[in-house]
């Protein structure tokens, strides 16, 4: 059963780029860019936030970020409540950026929904969010195998 197990971890987060850094998702973006401007689409937030989010580093996080605002992506503004802060915040570019890449991660999940029998779609939601719990239970104590810097 974990042979099985394992295969398939590995075989889905290959398919997903979690394993492959830099593994470009959507024509110029890598996974952690598109999964960064997604994150950062429904809110701004510190570079430590963002970092958590992603399971990174806060220093591999920052190069992210500064290569995210080299493009115009983001701008690094002071927060309102905290003057020692910088809050990370989509520009427009961004903003239209991060809706394009969401919109195609819709297109492709919604396809691979198509071959998942529909009585069992709610099996596997299930699963993956268990999954996803697990995950993050376990980050950090798998031989760096979930630290995605």
């Amino acid at each position: 059963m974990i042979d099985e197990f394992t295969d398939a971890l590995v075989a889905i987060s290959r398919h997903f780029g979690v394993l492959e850094r830099d593994t470009v998702c959507c024509g110029d973006v890598t996974v952690p860019q598109c999964v960064a401007l997604q994150r950062l689409y429904t809110a701004s937030m510190g570079v430590s936030t963002l970092s958590d989010y992603l399971g990174k580093s806060t220093s591999a996080t920052t190069r992210l970020v500064d290569g995210l605002e080299s493009r115009g992506w983001i701008d690094r503004r002071p927060n309102p409540d905290d003057g020692r802060r910088v809050d990370l915040v989509l520009t427009d570019d961004g903003r239209q950026r991060a809706a394009e890449l969401r919109a195609s991660t819709e297109v492709m999940v919604g396809e691979m929904l198509e071959h998942i029998a529909e009585d069992r779609r709610d099996d596997v939601i299930e699963a993956l969010h268990i999954l996803e719990t697990a995950i993050s239970q376990c980050r950090g104590q798998c031989c760096g195998a979930f630290d995605t810097q």
